[in-house]
């Protein structure tokens, strides 16, 4: 299959419990000093809860910096539309993560125009204003970080960019919270409870949201991606997208961000004693150091050659090449 086979890998770095504590960096830093790409033949378990879509017997792990960009510009060999998540979803159901350029150009574009100037000055306002908020509901008692900053931050942003009412938020970000519950394996459900009807109800609250936008457009973000002319599903996906994945990583990001420093705390006095790094380099530093989007999986659409290995797509994405 290759014409210099990259190693296999001897752990399996899908195993979910390996980042219990935080990004393993223990293990990851030496396997990407060794090697920029890895082998690793499919997971039964996943392919199990997959999709009908054909699969490659085995899956390709890019680690290096190099092989990363190569893979995630080049999107004539490797394509995002089976979905950005390893068990591949079908083709249009993952939104603009699930598109490559021109569609997915003429989405970022569409959504982007929204965030004028004066909106994002807007946002920003509230979300310093929610801040103070949340540490005055603390008000220096014991509490846990996630449940009462990392989680409702990132979710009430979210709910100011789509424009969600107050009224209905607690409805949002509980069904957000239990869709995010349902992706662990380890989360007890309540009896009865089926985790598929989750989304569903998110779905459709957001289609009624948009068509009550279409009808009484405000001033919010939301009002003008729909005045842009974006199709309605591509809307209500979208939705999906910020409140489940949007408030994930950001969620993510926070606590990791947090703790990391914790485990260095002149880390801590360093920001302190100049508050302008977090703007400068400390909000990229945590994004790179907490890895809160874990993969990214792309599909390669012809025959290709990474960093000196060659790879074949399987018959079904060979057939979906773009011309």
């Amino acid at each position: 299959m290759t014409k210099t086979d990259p190693p296999e890998l001897t752990i399996d770095v899908l195993d979910r419990t390996l980042y219990s504590d935080g990004f393993p960096h223990d293990i990851f830093t030496p396997l990407r000093q060794a090697a920029p790409l890895y082998r690793q033949p499919w997971p039964s378990g996943l392919r199990e809860h997959s999709t009908s879509i054909e699969q490659a017997d085995t899956l390709w792990h890019a680690f290096s910096h190099a092989a990363v960009r190569q893979t995630n510009r080049d999107w004539e060999r490797f394509s995002a539309r089976s979905g950005p998540t390893i068990s591949r979803t079908p083709e249009g159901s993952a939104g603009m993560l699930g598109t490559d350029p021109p569609e997915h150009h003429r989405l970022r574009q569409t959504v982007s125009s929204a965030f004028t100037p004066r909106m994002i000055g807007r946002l920003e306002e509230r979300i310093d204003a929610r801040i103070d908020d949340l540490l005055d509901a603390v008000d220096g008692e014991e509490c846990n970080f996630v449940d009462a900053l990392a989680y409702p931050l990132p979710m009430h942003v979210i709910a100011d960019i789509i424009g969600i009412p107050e009224s209905d938020r607690g409805f949002v970000f509980s069904k957000t919270k239990d869709v995010l519950d349902s992706l662990d394996p380890e989360h007890v459900h309540e009896p009865g409870a089926d985790p598929d009807d989750i989304s569903p109800d998110l779905f459709t609250y957001a289609m009624e949201l948009s068509e009550r936008k279409r009808a009484h457009p405000e001033d919010d973000v939301w009002s003008k991606i729909i005045e842009a002319g974006l199709p309605a599903v591509d809307v209500d996906v979208f939705f999906l997208i910020l409140s489940i994945a949007g408030s994930e990583t950001t969620r993510s990001a926070l606590s990791h961000g947090f703790l990391a420093l914790l485990s260095d705390t002149s880390q801590i006095d360093q920001i302190a004693a100049d508050p302008t790094l977090m703007d400068r380099t400390g909000t990229d530093e945590i994004v790179r150091y907490t890895s809160p989007v874990l993969v990214f999986a792309r599909d390669i659409t012809v025959d290709i050659e990474v960093l000196g290995c060659e790879g074949r797509p399987t018959p079904d994405v060979a057939s979906r090449r773009q011309p």
